[in-house]
């Protein structure tokens, strides 16, 4: 799911999207989350994130996010 903070309506350039993403695909880690989250940051006063690991019926699931703080808005 990519979504940019940019001019509403304004075209994503998907080739540099493409390209972040196999980037980011190359450096995960344990630590890439926090990071990340503290890449987006602007106003916020601290980064934003959190990880949990679930027991599914058919496995075991990661699931994480990321979000910015709404001063912006």
């Amino acid at each position: 799911l990519v979504m940019s903070t940019g001019v509403i309506g304004a075209p994503l350039e998907v080739d540099k999207i493409e390209g972040g993403i196999h980037q980011a695909a190359e450096d995960l880690s344990e630590e890439a989350g926090a990071r990340a989250a503290s890449a987006i940051m602007t106003t916020d006063t601290r980064p934003k994130h959190r990880a949990v690991r679930v027991e599914g019926e058919w496995g075991s699931y990661a699931l994480g996010g990321i979000a910015k703080g709404a001063g912006m808005i």
